[in-house]
Formats: structure tokens, sequence, C-alpha cells
């Protein structure tokens, strides 16, 4: 990319950065070594979690490898549906604070936050919103619960009779509707879209 005239963002295609964390320290001190070496040229992008929190190590080495943004799926502030989703590492410590460790670094956090889950109170969507003032994240990204084809939240709607046969086991991306029955009233869960003023 550099030979060929390529200056700006990189994202890395993966689904998380620091997955082999003995991989990504490797990969990361030679890419900021040769960042160095050719006037730091590019910028990188790409998705991690939220326990490289307490990784110092880590975030300096991002840091140094020129990484300025980072997507990461904080999924919900509400504990009890991170339980649900056994997404246990966003519990392991204040959420805003982890997030401000890795945005000193310089580092921007793309959040992912989903709606839909069993456990979620009928305010998660505020919740959602006050969380992202708080942190200060400057994209966030709400997506609607999916039940995708093998997995244990197909498996156990499947058991409990709620996945919905009409709508396929695919993303949400063009139904933005539920492909099972929620918990909560499906208008609870998803919100019709208001018309835009006239003029707009």
């Amino acid at each position: 990319l550099y030979r060929l005239g390529w200056r700006g963002e990189i994202f890395f295609a993966n689904d998380n950065l620091i997955g082999d964390r003995g991989y990504a320290k490797k990969l990361l001190a030679a890419i900021a070594r040769w960042q160095v070496e050719h006037g730091r040229p590019f910028l990188f992008s790409g998705e991690g979690s939220l326990n490289l929190a307490e990784d110092k190590e880590l975030l300096d080495l991002l840091r140094a490898a020129n990484v300025t943004f980072l997507f990461i799926g904080l999924e919900t502030p509400h504990a009890d549906s991170l339980r649900e989703v056994h997404k246990l590492t966003n519990l392991k410590g204040d959420m805003a604070k982890r997030v401000a460790a890795i945005q000193a670094h310089g580092i921007h956090v793309a959040a992912g936050f989903i709606v839909g889950f069993d456990s979620d109170p009928p305010d998660v969507v505020e919740r959602i919103f006050a969380a992202v003032q708080e942190m200060a994240i400057p994209y966030a990204m709400v997506s609607i619960l999916t039940s995708l084809p093998n997995t244990v939240l197909t498996e156990r709607l499947r058991q409990e009779g709620r996945l919905n046969d009409r709508i396929s086991l695919t993303s949400n991306d063009t139904t933005f509707m539920p492909n099972f029955r929620t918990a909560r009233a499906p208008g609870a869960v998803v919100r019709p879209r208001r018309p835009p003023p006239r003029g707009c």
C-alpha cells in the first residue's frame, strides 16, 4: 500500500485485533518501528474488546503504531443483559473508566450497542444514550438483537418456540426488526420511525 502511494487510514478487518495478545504485541511493535522509519504515513483502526483497558503495554503499542480508532462491542450498559449473553469481560470494572483509559491513549472508541435482550429494562435506550454522553463516545451504533444460525441464542429460542419463521435468520440491517419474539412487546423494542418534518 505504501509503494502504491496510499497515505491515510487502514482498517484491520478482524473482529478483535487483540484477540491473540502475544501476536498483537509483536505485530504492533513491528508496525510502530515501520511507521517511524517511513514518517508515520498510516492511521490504523480496527475492532477490539474492553479488556484492552487493563493492558497498558498493549495500549502503549497501539498508540505507537498510530492506531487511532477502535470499534468495541459495549453491547449495553445494563449488567443483567450482559450476564444474559455471557459478555462477562464488560462487567470486570467500571465501563466508563475503562473506555476513558483507552481514550486517554489517543484512541477513539466507537461503540456497538444492542437492544432486544430479554433482560433489557424499559428504559434501555435512554440508558444507552446516557452512556454514550457520559463516555464521550464519538460514534455509536445501535443494532437489534438477531438470532443467527448455529448459535446458543438460536437454539434457546427454538426450544422456547420464539423464532419467527417469517423473518430469515440473517442480519437485521434490512428488516430492522427482531427475527424472534422478544420478551418485551415489539413496539417497546423497536419504535416506529416518525416521518421527517415538512420541508426536510
